[in-house]
């Protein structure tokens, strides 16, 4: 379990991924091994496939930094070109 806290929010997303779903919830993160504080500018980076020690730099960090790293690594690189697709 992960948390992800906007700088403007007040409490973090929880991050949960099980069995190759990522689930994103409000819940309480108690029991977060780690929580990341991002900005939309940062996570967007990320999602465009920046790296996550380059999109993350500034990015503070409570918990275990290197399971942030691992948590992260887990998720697909996106398209860098639009796929083919052949319609027959």
């Amino acid at each position: 379990v992960a948390g992800i806290r906007y700088g403007e929010e007040a409490a973090p997303f929880r991050l949960h991924l099980r069995r190759g779903v990522l689930e994103v919830s409000r819940r309480p993160v108690t029991d977060a091994r780690f929580v990341l504080e991002v900005t939309r500018e940062s996570m967007g980076a990320f999602l465009a496939g920046a790296a996550f020690s380059a999109a993350f730099a500034a990015s503070p960090l409570t918990g275990d930094a290197p399971l942030a790293a691992q948590f992260f690594s887990w998720f697909e690189v996106p398209f860098k070109e639009k796929p083919e697709v052949v319609v027959r």
